[in-house]
């Protein structure tokens, strides 16, 4: 469903955008594992480069038409989720793989405003020359 969806909505999206000849701008949301490949999560973290695909051809195909495309790519967000499955392997295997969750900034989890905020920005004129970027909201994880 993440890539799925973002396909379909984009798909639904495209042809407005396209019948108002005034551009526009689509984010679609990705992670830090469609930057990166986080242990555990291939199926996840395969949609999630998958998204980074899409958007990147979209860009090269709308841009002509002032339509950027661009993706944002978060830590962790709080929004009531759990993924308690993981959580027996970070145990098992913490020692060893837990650097690569680990964050340069002294912050643990992103609030959904603070992604709410990058999406505004990229969507907004101060924005208006960048298309087909993944732009990281990762708390400084992708540094390692």
């Amino acid at each position: 469903m993440n890539l799925t969806g973002v396909f379909h909505t984009a798909k639904a999206a495209v042809p407005h955008l396209l019948a108002t000849g005034d551009g526009g701008s689509i984010v679609f949301t990705s992670s830090v594992s469609g930057i990166k490949g986080t242990p555990f999560t291939g199926h996840y973290a395969a949609t999630k480069h998958g998204i980074v695909g899409l958007a990147k051809t979209m860009a090269n195909e709308l841009g002509e038409q002032r339509i950027r495309v661009n993706t944002v790519h978060p830590a962790g967000v709080e929004t009531g989720m759990t993924v308690t499955d993981l959580h027996p392997l970070i145990a098992e295997y913490g020692s060893t793989l837990g650097p690569i969750y680990m964050n340069s900034l002294p912050y643990q989890i992103l609030q959904a405003d603070d992604v709410a905020s990058v999406v505004a920005w990229v969507c907004s004129d101060e924005a208006k020359y960048i298309t087909g970027a993944q732009v990281p909201i990762d708390l400084g994880n992708l540094i390692r």
